[in-house]
């Protein structure tokens, strides 16, 4: 058995901050330039940005949405469809979109069970 790579650690004393932005003047300019002309929608930053990022993960594609909940709405119905016919239990985390509706049904219909929130406790249902 061979011993696991080491890894380089560059600095071990980063520290990123909690809820707070990072960036450098390059991402500044970066955004100024977005803004400047009007490429706010779509453009070759985010087709680059999606390239990028299917790369970095190892995937087909890369698709930009606005938040992390537009994008679990856009593969529940997938997922539902994956644990069916590996007759899994689908669970889904619908905290952040509460009244949401996605093809005209509330978000957490779409699942075995279903978890939302809001401020200061949580909520848990199944079928």
């Amino acid at each position: 058995m061979s011993e696991p790579k080491k890894r380089k650690i560059i600095n071990k004393n980063l520290r990123v901050p909690y809820a707070l932005a990072v960036h450098r003047k390059e991402e500044e300019n970066a955004v100024l330039n977005v803004l400047k002309n009007y490429k706010t929608q779509g453009g070759n930053n985010i087709r680059q940005f999606e390239s990028n990022v299917s790369v970095l993960f190892g995937k087909k594609h890369g698709v930009m949405v606005n938040s992390g909940s537009s994008m679990n709405l856009l593969t529940v119905e997938l997922i539902k469809d994956i644990a069916k016919e590996n007759n899994l239990i689908f669970v889904e985390d619908s905290c952040d979109t509460s009244y949401g509706k996605y093809c005209g049904m509330p978000t957490g219909i779409y699942s075995d069970i279903s978890t939302t929130s809001f401020y200061g406790f949580r909520i848990g249902c199944d079928k």
